[in-house]
């Protein structure tokens, strides 16, 4: 936790209350900074065990691996959700609580020093300045204008004090909100805690919804860990908007050899459209890593599942030839008019492969209700053998013309509500950083008599790329004014 100085143990002023042994305590910089490096250690802890948070895998995984009693104990301990147990919660806690006191236990010194303004310095202060230096100038005062312009070009346009009739002081005060830096640092911690005990309480990344092709949905689960029977815990929510997926495409990679596609995906992808108040509100393709976001809710594609699919058939009246349409489902019956048999799609293939003749390509499998195997009650369509049936000798033969295998698409939703409140605070510990580390208050005095003038400056860090700009004005000075002598006093 950055701090300008350690706690100084010098009494009190008068009239303020010694502070107790507890506050004490929380404000001492070492502690803040115990309770940063212990959050960080707790973190690892979350990264090396795999977390519990949205994989179905991982849930049931867990018992499988190391068992029932081990997973129930791991997960009461609170290892199977790290950022979401009592002790992390409790280590950030007095964290923030160190920090919060730590800040208004230094907010009087800061606060005095931010507020310091000395346009006319006390004679002390002036005299005890590091780049103190003097010159003799006759009639300098009546130059002031010069000076001034002089002055702004190293230090800023100054505030100028007439001090009698013929003496200014010229003031330039730089960089005092580099006093607020640690505060501003601070402020930047807490935030970003906030945002993530918001996110961690008030959002989730674990949502699922499966979403069949044409259809919409507002109902989705939010995983919530594992029992110690394997059994995935869950809760249901539902959206404040609807979701369609309007096309789900697919591509799998072919096999080498014979060139078939096989059942490994290649590439998969959503479109979905957001129905709000019963009108389209966007629609998006969305693809792995490219996810769609609406509303506070992101959602990705996750995964997919098969549908059973529909197939289009083709009846054919053996003795005339005539050709009946036909849209069947998977364990559906359905009839042909004039046939008094009730036919059911038993099973479907994509690439139905036979031991004797090989690959056959898409295949449907129809049963006849009441009739045994034997009797011709059961059997096989193929779409690229139209009249395969045909020797099967029944009234109607049937081919396979086409099939429509639709989909369930498999997206994983996520909230986070304190994602803004995250992205504020990381920017302020950058922002207080800037200025607590790079930058530096200055304070510039050029003073001005009848006699000559004298430069004074004070640099409360940095001093070095101070002294370097102050020799560049006195270098400055001297140029500007050849009549200019340093005076025999010295400084």
């Amino acid at each position: 936790m950055p701090s300008e100085t350690a706690t100084t143990e010098a009494a009190a002023p008068a009239g303020r209350q010694e502070p107790s042994a507890l506050w004490r305590f929380f404000a001492n910089v070492k502690l803040g900074v115990f309770w940063l490096i212990l959050l960080g250690v707790l973190s690892i802890i979350g990264t090396v065990i795999p977390q519990t948070t949205g994989q179905i895998e991982t849930l049931q995984g867990y018992v499988a691996r190391i068992g029932p009693d081990r997973a129930a104990l791991y997960n009461q301990l609170g290892l199977l959700d790290v950022y979401h147990a009592w002790w992390f919660s409790l280590v950030l806690v007095l964290m923030c609580t160190s920090i919060t006191v730590a800040s208004f236990d230094r907010w009087p010194r800061i606060y005095k020093d931010f507020s310091r303004d000395e346009p006319v310095p006390p004679p002390a202060r002036f005299e005890s300045s590091p780049f103190r230096k003097k010159w003799e100038l006759a009639a300098a005062h009546g130059s002031i204008e010069d000076l001034k312009g002089l002055f702004a070009r190293f230090f800023g346009a100054p505030q100028v004090s007439h001090v009698g009739e013929r003496e200014a002081v010229l003031y330039s005060n730089r960089g005092k909100w580099t006093r607020m830096g640690v505060l501003v640092v601070h402020a930047g911690i807490l935030i970003t805690a906030a945002g993530a005990v918001l996110d961690a309480y008030g959002g989730f990344k674990n949502g699922q919804m499966f979403i069949r092709e044409g259809a919409s949905s507002r109902d989705f689960l939010i995983l919530q860990g594992v029992s110690p029977a394997g059994e995935v815990l869950t809760d249901p929510r539902t959206l404040p908007f609807a979701v369609r997926c309007d096309d789900f495409d697919v591509q799998f990679y072919a096999d080498p050899r014979s060139g078939e596609p096989t059942k490994n995906p290649k590439l998969f992808r959503s479109h979905l459209t957001i129905l709000e108040n019963g009108q389209e509100r966007m629609g998006q393709d969305i693809f792995v890593n490219d996810p769609l976001r609406y509303g506070g809710y992101t959602f990705y594609q996750a995964s997919y599942q098969a549908a059973d699919p529909t197939a289009q058939l083709e009846a054919v009246e053996a003795k005339t030839g005539e050709v009946i349409p036909l849209t069947v489902k998977l364990q559906q019956n359905f009839k042909v008019v004039g046939d008094p048999n009730v036919y059911v799609a038993s099973f479907f293939e994509e690439s139905f492969t036979h031991q004797d003749t090989g690959a056959l390509g898409p295949a449907l499998g129809i049963e006849i209700q009441g009739k045994s195997e034997k009797d011709g009650g059961r059997f096989l369509i193929f779409q690229k053998y139209p009249n395969f049936d045909r020797e099967r000798g029944g009234k109607y033969f049937f081919r396979l013309v086409r099939t429509e295998q639709p989909f369930f698409t498999g997206l994983q939703i996520a909230s986070s509500p304190g994602t803004p409140v995250v992205y504020t605070g990381c920017f302020l510990m950058v922002y207080g950083m800037l200025l607590a580390f790079f930058l530096s208050h200055r304070q510039s005095w050029l003073k001005v008599t009848a006699e000559g003038v004298v430069f004074a400056g004070l640099a409360y860090r940095h001093r070095l790329a101070y002294e370097r700009k102050a020799r560049a004005f006195q270098e400055a000075l001297e140029t500007q004014f050849p009549s200019a002598r340093p005076s025999k006093s010295g400084r």
